[in-house]
């Protein structure tokens, strides 16, 4: 439950983009071979994607593949409550 709604997130900003689409037309393979990777501790972040970016000034972009990024927001499911009472109770302190 906790990587599809990883996907949730993610797509609402990203949902027209070709790799979402792929990504999503395969959801449940693709989940399910993450939480085996993770569980048998296989899994490995793939490249980055390096791109340049022009607005108001220019920079480089780096950006994680569609699948580590379902990764990444899943862990932050599970550890955003964490640190953020940790950090609330810390600035209480001060």
């Amino acid at each position: 439950m906790n990587f599809f709604v990883a996907v949730i997130n993610i797509i609402r900003r990203k949902k027209y983009k070709p790799y979402v689409s792929k990504f999503l037309f395969n959801l449940e393979n693709e989940l399910l071979q993450l939480v085996k990777e993770l569980k048998n501790k296989t899994y490995l972040p793939r490249p980055y994607r390096y791109f340049t970016l022009k607005d108001i000034k220019t920079r480089t972009i780096s950006a994680a593949d569609f699948r580590d990024r379902v990764v990444h927001h899943a862990l932050l499911n599970v550890i955003e409550d964490i640190f953020e009472e940790t950090f609330i109770v810390e600035r209480l302190h001060l």
